[in-house]
């Protein structure tokens, strides 16, 4: 830490503290880190909307967000960590806001009930034989 404090401008963002392990999600086809933080820098993260997005604004919406998706997706602890201190990255400006944010919108996934409903019937189907599969 001391080490980024000596350079000035700089800020580090990690993905999870001490002893954490940084979560990736099937879903987002992704670490839940990185969306978060593509997702920020896209305008998510300016929350009193002056169009100027922040280290400082981009750290607090990537630590609460990460922090909150693993508590409620894998009942653990992720919290991401800001080294440099949060003044100096008050100062460091990202990226300017054009709009309003639009959160992503996912493709529906197939339906597949019908080959769900037609696996189910030949595991009953099979359960049945004897001698069973298993034996």
């Amino acid at each position: 830490a001391k080490q980024i404090e000596a350079i000035p401008n700089l800020v580090v963002l990690s993905a999870s503290d001490a002893d954490e392990r940084s979560w990736s999600s099937e879903e987002l086809r992704k670490s839940v880190f990185t969306h978060f933080v593509v997702e920020g820098l896209k305008g998510a993260a300016d929350e009193n909307g002056d169009g100027r997005l922040h280290a400082n604004e981009l750290h607090e919406y990537v630590k609460r967000n990460v922090s909150r998706w693993a508590r409620a997706n894998r009942a653990a602890r992720q919290t991401p960590v800001l080294l440099g201190g949060a003044q100096r990255a008050g100062d460091i400006e990202l990226v300017l806001v054009e709009g309003k944010y639009q959160p992503p919108t996912y493709p529906e996934l197939p339906a597949f009930e019908k080959e769900l409903t037609e696996s189910w019937k030949r595991a009953a189907k099979l359960g049945t034989q004897v001698p069973a599969p298993a034996a």
